[in-house]
């Protein structure tokens, strides 16, 4: 085997290359991890109970993984650092270009097994580097991904109002049916001066997640809820909002398309497929019906012009100061075309048309954040997503890896202290703790992560419950 040992202090560099075409394995130092070469890209099994760091799922001990189990997940940055309480193995991907790839976690016989696929028939270049401590893993990849990625320091990236950013708000305001209200666009130009009465720190990030007409069902054209008072009433919002020094964040969906709307079947050209030709996208059950939501090319002509043609204009007549973008990091392997540059024509047409406007966005990647400087953390428990996984994620990679490079707020699913639009009771933790204890285990989890703090309320029904109005007195005290 072509395979290279260098030693560079407490580092040890296995350069994998040379043998794809033997399937041989490469045992690690550590001998219970073992690494070979597959067909579609590279896989390696390990004990039950080492821990595992995703960056997408940011960290996971596997205590339990039932035979048989398994799910695929989208790897955004191409690093995975294994640990067995001596070592840290960091199996990473460090080609210049970027290489779209799932991540397939199962179990082989009481082990873990994780696979990459690439689309690809010839996968990139990886690495397997070794560290004797978690500092020197942290700044290696931090030293590539700056020299390589693209990666730039936030003050770069941010405006100050973003990197100095105390507090995010969410508020929802039309159902997830599209068919009632939680709040009005009135009910925002009331909690601007609520908030300003409790405290609230100037610069607070006020997040209104369900504002547009038919909210998911209209995907991708927007417009301000009629509902909810329509187009004047969420300017006026805004300027409420501002007045008392706070700022607005919109919510919106980079990739989707609703099967509900008009022009369903005539962006089909555009939808997203994976390596086997099946079209991407997720599925939601409304009561006795499914509905398959679709992703699309980002920069397809027709999809542009629904999506950044309703939405560019909400954002010219209403002023928020930052966008949301739902799924950014989805950087699928969809052979047919270039799904990195695709994303980021679209993400730069919105910096040229608005180029005070701040982008956040979901699944960290480094190839999007010199872009993008705000993100959700994604795959922390109460974010709703790897449900039925056997595991527990609680990991500091993403940020120590992004720390100085992005910041982070709550994932869309944050659960509320008072009964308010997301409870994910599907997630064990829901389950065991309830409302209040949800509430309070988020927060940790965001404090965990250095995130901004971040509130769901339900200011219709409850104002500014006490819980939330703790965590506003606590950043007062700080």
């Amino acid at each position: 085997m072509d395979s290279a040992l260098v030693n560079e202090s407490s580092q040890r560099v296995i350069d994998l290359t040379g043998s794809w075409a033997l399937g041989g394995a490469y045992s690690v130092s550590e001998a219970d991890l073992d690494i070979r070469h597959t067909s579609s890209g590279l896989a390696a099994t390990l004990p039950v109970g080492w821990r595992v760091h995703l960056p997408t799922h940011s960290g996971v001990r596997y205590t339990h993984i039932p035979e048989g189990w398994s799910t695929v997940v989208p790897l955004a940055t191409q690093c995975v650092v294994f640990e067995n309480g001596r070592r840290f193995i960091n199996l990473t991907c460090r080609e210049p270009e970027y290489a779209p790839c799932e991540l397939e976690v199962a179990s082989d016989g009481g082990r873990a097994q994780l696979t990459w696929h690439f689309p690809a028939t010839q996968p990139p270049l990886f690495r397997c580097l070794t560290f004797d401590c978690w500092a020197d893993l942290i700044d290696d990849h931090r030293d590539w991904m700056a020299h390589h990625a693209g990666v730039q320091p936030f003050t770069e990236t941010a405006p100050e109002w973003l990197q100095q950013c105390p507090l995010v708000v969410f508020i929802d305001i039309e159902t997830l049916a599209g068919d009632g209200l939680h709040h009005s666009f009135e009910d925002v130009s009331a909690l601007a001066q609520t908030l300003a009465e409790v405290g609230a720190p100037a610069g607070t990030l006020v997040y209104l997640t369900t504002w547009n007409a038919g909210w998911e069902r209209s995907w991708p054209t927007y417009e301000a809820s009629r509902l909810a008072g329509g187009l004047e009433a969420l300017a006026a919002g805004a300027a409420a909002l501002h007045q008392h020094g706070y700022r607005l964040m919109l919510h919106a969906n980079l990739w989707g398309v609703s099967p509900y709307h008009p022009e369903y079947t005539s962006l089909v050209s555009s939808t997203v497929h994976n390596r086997a030709g099946h079209l991407l996208g997720w599925r939601e059950f409304h009561r006795h019906t499914t509905s398959e939501y679709h992703y699309l090319r980002p920069d397809a002509r027709a999809y542009r012009e629904l999506f950044w043609g309703s939405l560019g204009q909400v954002v010219a007549d209403v002023g928020p100061d930052a966008l949301y973008l739902d799924q950014t990091g989805l950087l699928v392997d969809d052979p047919t075309f270039d799904i990195l540059a695709s994303t980021r024509r679209l993400l730069g047409i919105i910096k040229q048309d608005c180029p005070d406007l701040v982008l956040g966005g979901q699944v960290l990647t480094s190839r999007l954040c010199d872009l993008v400087p705000l993100w959700q953390l994604w795959g922390t428990p109460w974010s709703g997503h790897g449900w039925g996984q056997p595991f527990r994620r609680r990991s500091s990679l993403l940020t120590d890896l992004f720390r100085g490079s992005a910041r982070f707020c709550a994932h869309l699913h944050l659960p509320a202290a008072v009964p308010g639009r997301f409870l994910w009771t599907h997630e064990a933790f829901a389950n065991d703790l309830g409302m209040v204890g949800g509430f309070l285990a988020a927060q940790e989890d965001n404090s965990y992560h250095n995130a901004i703090p971040s509130l769901r309320l339900n200011y219709r029904e409850h104002g500014v419950d006490q819980l939330s109005y703790e965590v506003i007195e606590q950043l007062l005290g700080a």
